[in-house]
Parts: C-alpha cells; structure tokens; sequence
C-alpha cells in the first residue's frame, strides 16, 4: 500500500481506476492509491473504492495525525481490505482500530499527576492498598513511602481510583545499592520512578503507558526505574528509558536497572 499527498485524479489507469472521487475537486487530498498487480486484483473481483476524503497523510505514515477522525467501520474496512492485500494488515489495522474504536476500553479512564498532599487519606490509603496488591514490592515499603513521593499518577473509573504510579523521594542509600547491583555509576540523588500498579481488573489496557506519560510530564530531570516485569519493561522502554547494567537477583525475579536522561 501506498499513501500520496497528491495524486490528482489520476488514480491507477483509465482502464484500472482504484476508486472514485466522491464529489471531491480535481486536486484532492491524500488518498491510497494501488497499482500492479493490486489493482488487477480489485478489477478481477469488481471492487472500486471511494477516496476517504479526511485521510490526509504523508508518505509512509500511518495513522493519519489529524483532528478529523475517519468513520470507524467504513474506512477500517477500507484499510483492513488493502492492508490485507500487500501484508500490512498487522501493522496498520489493529493500530488504527486501536487508537480510534469507540469501545476502547482505556477511553473510560481518566489519569491525572498530583502530589500526596492533593489526596484525602482514603485516596492515598486506597492507593497504598493498589501498590500492596499488587505484590511487586514490599508491602511496608510502600505504606511508608507512597506518601512522601514527590510525584503520582492516578488513574480513575469514574470516582474510582484503579490504578497508581509515583517519583519517589530521593533516597541515597537506596541509590547506591542499586548502583552496586547493576554495576552502573549514577547519581545518588537521581529520583525513582515505580510503583506503577494497577488493580487487577483494569491490567492490559495500556494505562501504565499513560501513567508513566503523565508521570514524566511533571518531571525534567533523569530517572531510574528497576523491575522484573516484561510489560514494565516494555513501558519504560517506550518512554525513553534505556536498560543498562547487569540483572541481579530479586525477591520474586531477576530485576534490570533502567535510565533516563
């Protein structure tokens, strides 16, 4: 598949045309335009299709980034359609249906950064509860420290709070073990990003990218985060943060250092 950001009217050849122009002027915006051996695939089966007048992108690019939001049904088909025919139906179809489909799930969620001192004790207490069952760290060390980070993220269902992440205080003695594990010099005062927790329920949805988004959007400086989870990893990979250094030996898994900045 291919994107133009002009093709004019001439799409594909007078004997194969590709799709029509729908009441659109002779200069049109970007549209997908088959040629060879896609294009006598279409006429053998006596498909045609419409330009969809709102995708407006450059070349190679997809999805389209632009406030206009194509019709989800029509133009997935469209593209799962064409995708399907030069191999691309991996890569674009399940991205487009979801960042756009109506019953994406982690479109009913709301996360916010703030400060300990923002919530009611029942907030935070709720949050302390989150990170405990989540059963990534040690259930002492999150009552005692959630309260004195310097930063969190809360995800929210309604007036519900589901999910957590933080920037702890620095903590220099912590620091330097870390550093010692790993086998990588950093700054002992270089704050941690963790806890990023979810109930159980509310997992799998993408909401520890948003939460570790919003957590580095209040944050400029550089971080170091440690886990054993392959999905954390992927997250903080995603973000910008590097893994570096030797793994070593955790209470529940072998544990990696991971920078930023």
């Amino acid at each position: 598949m291919m994107f133009e950001q002009d093709c004019g009217t001439d799409c594909g050849t007078p004997e194969l045309r590709s799709h029509v122009h729908d009441d659109a002027s002779e200069r049109t915006e970007a549209h997908i335009r088959l040629s060879g051996r896609d294009l006598r695939r279409l006429v053998a089966n006596g498909k045609r299709f419409k330009s969809p007048r709102s995708l407006a992108v450059p070349v190679g690019r997809y999805p389209p980034k632009t406030n206009r939001r194509l019709p989800n049904l029509l133009h997935y088909l469209l593209l799962k359609t064409v995708c399907g025919m030069t191999g691309a139906q991996g890569s674009c179809g399940r991205q487009y249906m979801a960042e756009n489909s109506k019953d994406n799930p982690s479109r009913d969620y709301d996360v916010r950064a703030c400060t300990p001192s923002g919530l009611s004790e029942a907030e935070l207490a709720k949050c302390v509860a989150i990170v405990k069952n989540g059963d990534a760290v040690d259930p002492a060390s999150a009552e005692r420290e959630l309260p004195l980070a310097t930063a969190l993220a809360i995800v929210r269902r309604g007036a519900t709070i589901v999910g957590v992440g933080a920037i702890k205080r620095v903590r220099h003695k912590y620091a330097a073990d870390i550093a010692g594990k790993s086998g990588i010099a950093f700054d002992r005062g270089t704050l941690e990003l963790g806890y990023v927790v979810l109930d159980a329920k509310h997992r799998r949805q993408g909401l520890s990218h948003q939460i570790v988004a919003k957590l580095l959007s209040k944050h400029g400086g550089p971080l170091f985060a440690t886990t054993d989870n392959d999905y954390m990893k992927r997250t903080l990979g995603g973000a910008g943060f590097v893994h570096t250094g030797r793994e070593w030996t955790g209470e529940k898994g072998q544990l990696s250092l991971w920078i930023m900045g």
